[in-house]
């Protein structure tokens, strides 16, 4: 823009800056999110407010689960070796290991307005289908709420369950 007005790009910056009231964002990545899986979602969120409403944020337990990887955090844009030159930087601080299965821990917890549940932490290697999702949660744990946790009361188990992006 500074070549096409023969001016410096320092004035153009103090005039997009100062005269305009102009500022530079950097994008942002985001999920794509078709109208389709919007009207999804619409729906998901409607039907889980009538639920609510007829059985109440108290009686309602809330729950998810969380698959934490144990490997280097990195960030590019953040992360800096200072040093003359790369060969003097020692090979442990030059680059971020990666592997092709890093270790891995799962953990389900669940929370309502009464209290929360024990974390439930899932053995290493256990595929979670509909019956482990029973045999390590659901009968252990969430089963056994509705005595301590809810009083012998009726209540509401919402399990979170996120749909893939398209």
């Amino acid at each position: 823009m500074a070549l096409e007005l023969k001016i410096s790009r320092g004035s153009v910056q103090t005039i997009v800056k100062s005269d305009m009231g102009l500022f530079p964002y950097k994008k942002r990545k985001a999920h794509f999110i078709s109208a389709q899986i919007r009207e999804k979602r619409l729906a998901r969120s409607k039907a889980l407010l009538a639920r609510l409403a007829s059985f109440g944020l108290d009686e309602t337990l809330f729950s998810d689960e969380k698959l934490f990887r144990v490997e280097q955090a990195y960030n590019r844009q953040n992360y800096r070796v200072l040093s003359s030159s790369p060969s003097s930087i020692p090979q442990e601080y030059r680059c971020v290991q990666r592997v092709q299965h890093p270790q891995s821990v799962m953990v389900w917890a669940g929370v309502s307005a009464k209290g929360r549940t024990p974390l439930v932490f899932i053995p290493p290697g256990v595929k979670i289908n509909a019956v482990k999702y029973q045999e390590l949660v659901l009968d252990p744990i969430v089963r056994g709420l509705g005595k301590t946790m809810f009083n012998n009361r009726p209540f509401y188990f919402s399990k979170t369950v996120r749909q893939p992006t398209q």
